[in-house]
């Protein structure tokens, strides 16, 4: 066995990547690049070099500067990590501080556990100095205050040593000294600790970890008890997106062409908690859309106010027709909704169900279905109970949009506040100082919104006959339902005028011992059969043989599709994400070839 030996290390290179010290004289002063070619030279002259093989292999580089990034021996400075990390593994364990997602608690708590002392020396211009000075006489000095003399020998010629801390070392200072520390002033007594941090997950190491522990040690306390994860913006191609690579989006340019709102909103609802973001600029479009759908149907309810009238609040319960009672139970349970989805950070989702309920529900629906009591009824005071219940609606989808489109909102808010007198819906003059929506228990009902989904499925199935027989917008039909059930023959005969008006129909007969018609497109929801009659609305003959020619066509596609699936020459040679678009294509091939068979089966 041999014995060991504690060697110095033998530096051959000076910090500027030159060669010094204990070498021949032939290379000192060299460049490492050129000293290292010198060498090989040298080496092959003098017949000591067998062989020189090419082969591939991984070197650092700069990604600013491009050039090789090599490891150099010099003096560290560390900290000691153990007894820090203690307290902050402690509070992850026991739940004191929560991760959005949780999934990123054992990551967290795997670092804590095997955590490794901490390397703070920098080599880089910028940052704060290490607090370390050195005397002639080999006296160190640590310093919260710059020496003016050395404390061994008296010496002022004192060297600050050149490294700079990590910048994280400087910045897990951040939750406590951006609030005065280390004085206890009433602001740091105020914001200190906060609540919530929101961040990238590839730093939960480098930053929050780090700003825990540092919590602990320095103010005795946790910094925030929640941390929101969120995924990297990509571009398209997956790409991260920065400004080194070229492929990020200019903010100002989105704002330029879609608006700010637009921006804030397309952004949190493609951005699901803690999943990767791929952004490009027609994402853009959703909230530039929704923008444009809320304005309009903002301006149509204010429009239909008269100049010298206010409308008022929710009208009583035997005044509320079927629409009202259902839009009124939805938005109790949008409130509910939003108020988890945001409590819980799943802001997208909080997104999703605001803009399903504004654009689908209150537009599509129920603003469609006011607007026979606003243009066809005679009777004023049903007018304005529409209008009261379109602005207590259009007033609680501000407020709930607020957060994240605020700027649009404030906007309509204004209008809005100068139509209806205040009270506990339109209660400020700026919606950003009103009351966050609550919800409402009594005006939940249950029975009304299944009823109601009930009714939009007929009217949907009876949309759809007229679209897949090519049924022109302009022509009324006639439509007989033959229902289930009494119960749902009653709830369905009562609403024939929406089912009318939403469906283009004449006429709807709703009775359980109707007779089908005998030239008629057909659908069956939830045990109701519906029959739209095509008498007069299309040709048959006509329609059958275009009906007739597309399923020729659909099944030559499907068997081409088919054919180029059972082919192992495709499967194994082409990309997978081609074999399966193939796949996809077959499969919406035999959705449209079996609707246009129904069809077609429905004309005879």
């Amino acid at each position: 066995m041999g014995q060991r030996h504690n060697l110095e290390p033998l530096q051959v290179m000076d910090g500027s990547g030159k060669m010094a010290g204990d070498i021949p004289e032939k290379y000192r002063g060299m460049d490492r690049f050129d000293c290292r070619k010198a060498i090989i030279e040298d080496l092959t002259a003098a017949g000591l070099v067998e062989k020189i093989e090419e082969h591939a292999h991984a070197v650092g580089h700069c990604y600013r500067c491009h050039t090789v990034v090599e490891p150099y021996y010099s003096d560290q400075w560390f900290v000691r990590m153990k007894p820090l990390a203690e307290p902050a593994l402690a509070a992850a364990v026991n739940d004191e501080v929560t991760f959005y997602p949780v999934r990123w608690k054992k990551t967290y708590i795997d670092w804590m556990e095997n955590i490794r002392d901490w390397c703070i020396s920098r080599q880089i211009w910028w940052g704060h100095r290490i607090p370390v000075w050195y005397c002639g006489c080999g006296e160190l000095i640590v310093s919260e205050e710059t020496p003016d003399r050395c404390p061994k020998c008296g010496s002022t010629a004192l060297r600050q040593d050149d490294d700079v801390l990590d910048t994280w070392f400087s910045s897990w200072l951040w939750p406590f000294s951006t609030m005065g520390w280390p004085q206890e002033n009433e602001f740091m007594k105020k914001f200190y600790p906060t609540d919530t941090l929101a961040t990238a997950p590839e730093i939960l190491f480098f930053w929050v970890a780090r700003m825990i522990m540092a919590g602990y040690h320095f103010t005795g306390k946790l910094p925030f008890t929640d941390v929101i994860l969120h995924g990297t913006v990509r571009d398209k191609t997956g790409r991260k997106m920065s400004k080194s690579l070229g492929n990020s989006i200019d903010p100002l340019e989105i704002i330029s062409a879609y608006g700010t709102d637009a921006l804030r909103f397309s952004l949190v609802m493609i951005t699901a908690q803690g999943a990767d973001v791929f952004l490009s600029k027609d994402t853009f479009d959703i909230g530039r859309n929704f923008a444009n759908k809320l304005w309009n149907a903002s301006r149509f309810f204010i429009g239909n106010i008269k100049a010298d009238k206010l409308v008022g609040t929710i009208p009583p319960v035997d005044r509320l027709k079927a629409e009202d009672k259902w839009i009124l139970s939805k938005l109790q349970h949008v409130i509910n909704d939003m108020d988890a989805t945001i409590s819980s950070y799943r802001f997208n989702e909080a997104c999703h169900i605001i803009y399903d309920f504004t654009w689908h529900e209150f537009c599509d629906w129920y603003v469609e279905a006011k607007k026979a009591d606003l243009y066809q009824d005679e009777d004023e005071r049903r007018k304005d109970d529409a209008l009261s219940i379109c602005g207590y609606l259009l007033a609680s989808i501000l407020k709930l949009l607020h957060p994240i489109m605020p700027f649009i909102t404030e906007e309509i808010w204004s209008f809005l506040r100068e139509k209806m007198s205040f009270d506990k819906v339109i209660d400020s003059e700026s919606i950003m100082l009103a009351s966050y929506p609550k919800p409402d228990t009594s005006l939940i009902n249950e029975k009304m919104e299944s009823d109601f989904d009930l009714l939009k499925n007929c009217i949907t199935a009876l949309r759809t006959i007229r679209s897949e027989n090519n049924v022109p917008p302009d022509k009324t039909g006639t439509a007989v339902i033959i229902p289930v059930d009494k119960e749902a023959e009653a709830w369905l005969s009562s609403q024939v005028p929406t089912i009318n008006l939403f469906a283009k129909l004449s006429e709807t007969i709703v009775d359980t011992n109707a007779k089908k018609p005998d030239f008629a497109g057909s659908s069956v929801i939830m045990g109701n059969q519906l029959f739209l009659s095509l008498d007069g609305l299309i040709d048959k003959k006509v329609e059958i043989d275009r009906l007739t020619k597309e399923i020729t066509r659909l099944k030559s596609m499907a068997d081409g599709a088919k054919a180029r699936l059972e082919s192992e020459s495709f499967v194994a040679r082409a990309p997978k994400e081609v074999v399966e678009k193939e796949r996809e294509k077959y499969q919406g091939i035999l959705v449209n070839l079996e609707k246009t068979e129904r069809a077609l089966s429905g004309l005879y």
